[in-house]
């Protein structure tokens, strides 16, 4: 394996890491706010799963097949992943402090599960940017010869065990030893070093091109 397919393995299983890791604070997240009610959980992950779906086809319009290993195209997708990162960050935030606009006492009734439903989008948005982070990583990193498919194949297998890793470290460790706002933190600054990973490499990658 390349230098190149090394570092985007690396890249995609720390996206896989982050993205649960988030899905895991917002479940928590949505639990609190509606006083445990059944639905939350499905409400939450429909949304996030769609999001997901969303910005996979959204990625499309940023993906050049004549131009995909360009460094101006990567230091995009580093500013693109950013954006993912933060807008997913801001989500239990935003959310919080919307759910401090209902009294307490109306939680658990209709007036908080509309609270609830209405701020689904924010999460709908992050997980869009999120979901469109891997498609781009392997399209920027992947070079259309015959060996195409099995490098996609262990860039997915990177993205699913650095899922599975967020899942249960956050949802079985950092939950039982960290607060969310410490969890939050940390993720967003997982996020500055994949976006800061990219960066890097689009100017490394650059330097091989000018030689």
């Amino acid at each position: 394996m390349t230098p190149r397919f090394l570092a985007a393995l690396l890249l995609v299983t720390l996206t896989g890491f982050i993205s649960l890791s988030y899905e895991i604070c917002w479940v928590r997240l949505y639990s609190f706010i509606t006083a445990s009610r059944a639905w939350a959980f499905g409400a939450m992950l429909g949304t996030y799963l769609i999001g997901l779906a969303l910005g996979s086809l959204w990625s499309l319009r940023f993906q050049d097949a004549d131009d995909g290993h360009n460094p101006r195209h990567l230091r995009t997708l580093s500013l693109f992943v950013l954006a993912a990162n933060i807008a997913g960050f801001l989500v239990v935030p935003v959310v919080s402090w919307m759910a401090t606009l209902i009294p307490y006492q109306t939680v658990a009734t209709g007036q908080g599960a509309v609270m609830a439903l209405a701020t689904l989008p924010l999460v709908a948005i992050s997980a869009a940017l999120l979901g469109a982070t891997l498609p781009l990583i392997c399209h920027f990193a992947i070079s259309p010869d015959e060996k195409a498919g099995a490098r996609l194949s262990y860039l997915y297998l990177g993205n699913i065990i650095g899922s599975g890793t967020g899942s249960l470290l956050t949802g079985f460790v950092l939950m039982n030893h960290l607060s969310m706002q410490h969890i939050s933190v940390l993720l967003a600054c997982l996020g500055l070093i994949l976006s800061a990973g990219i960066a890097v490499y689009s100017k490394l990658h650059g330097v091989q091109l000018a030689r």
